[in-house]
Order: C-alpha cells, then sequence, then structure tokens
C-alpha cells in the first residue's frame, strides 16, 4: 500500500464530509472509522501549527474590522465578493466595505500587530513548518480500506482523492 502524507488526510476529511451521506449503512459504519483515524491525526497537525493562537489573532482582527465596516439595518456586516465593497452581496464568507475612518483603522491595526508580533511571528514559524511537514508520510495511520464494492457513486474528482482509501482488490485499479 502506498503510504499517506499528511496533507492528503485534509483532503480525505474534506470529501468525507461531502460523501458521508451517500452510502448505506456498512460504508458509512467504514468511513466514519476512518474519519475518526483521520480526525485524530488533523488534531494532532494542527496543534503544531498554533492554530488557536491563529484563530484568536483572526477573531481579534476582525473585531477592529468590525468596528469601520459597512453593517446593514441589524447592525451585521455587510459582505461583499470581492475587496472594497466591489461586487454582489454574499452571506457567510466574504469582504467588508470599510466605511469608517481608514487613517484611523490602518493605525489601530498597525498596532494591534505590533502588540501582537510576538505572536503572529510564532504563528507564522509554525504555519511555515507546518507546510512544510505536510509533504512528510503520515505516521500510524491505521485504517481498513473501504470495498470498492459497497462505494456509492462519487464524482471523479472524490474518486480521485479517496483512491487510496479503497480495496481495490488483486486489480489495483
Amino acid at each position: 500500500m502506498e503510504a499517506i502524507k499528511k496533507k492528503e488526510l485534509y483532503l480525505f476529511k474534506q470529501v468525507i464530509e461531502q460523501i458521508k451521506e451517500k452510502g448505506d449503512n456498512d460504508f458509512t459504519y467504514r468511513l466514519i472509522l476512518i474519519e475518526m483515524e483521520i480526525d485524530k491525526h488533523i488534531s494532532i497537525l494542527d496543534k503544531f501549527k498554533k492554530q488557536e493562537e491563529s484563530e484568536k489573532l483572526q477573531k481579534d482582527r476582525e473585531q477592529i474590522l468590525i468596528k469601520y465596516a459597512e453593517k446593514d439595518e441589524q447592525g451585521h456586516v455587510v459582505l461583499y465578493e470581492n475587496e472594497g465593497g466591489l461586487g454582489q452581496r454574499v452571506t457567510g464568507r466574504g469582504f467588508p466595505s470599510i466605511v469608517g475612518d481608514a487613517k484611523e483603522l490602518n493605525a489601530e491595526l498597525e498596532k494591534f500587530l505590533e502588540e501582537n508580533k510576538k505572536v503572529v511571528a510564532l504563528c507564522e514559524t509554525a504555519f511555515n513548518k507546518w507546510s512544510k511537514d505536510l509533504d512528510q508520510d503520515a505516521v500510524e495511520f491505521n485504517f481498513k480500506p473501504i470495498p470498492k464494492e459497497i462505494l456509492p457513486k462519487l464524482t471523479y474528482d472524490q474518486y480521485k482523492v479517496m483512491f487510496k482509501l479503497i480495496d481495490h482488490g488483486n486489480s489495483g485499479i
């Protein structure tokens, strides 16, 4: 069996989320067992990239941006497809339109970065090392491949990602 790289664990996780509801109970059971193993590894890997620290910095930065962003009638930040409030309004992920004093916003962001420069540097260093480590083999990744016969219908891209997790019998295909 071909070795599984650490970066593939993240791809597996994405596809598993897409296909978890597609198969019968036997397929779902086996998939969830694999997912549990993947989650264990991802949890460890995420600690190396200082995920919690990075998320806290991002939330704190977003709180600064919110003060200067366009808001709707309910006080929620309005998001757009493109930076600068360009494009259609979107929900979920997007770019805020800054309507407050841009100089004041930049000053506040610079102060935030200065106050947090050690944490920012730590997170950047950890992320860069984590990124390089993703090309290494996953150690002790234990799973039982899913028999090809019980797979639900998958897209070509889903199948391509899941290929290493599937028991192809003697054919290797």
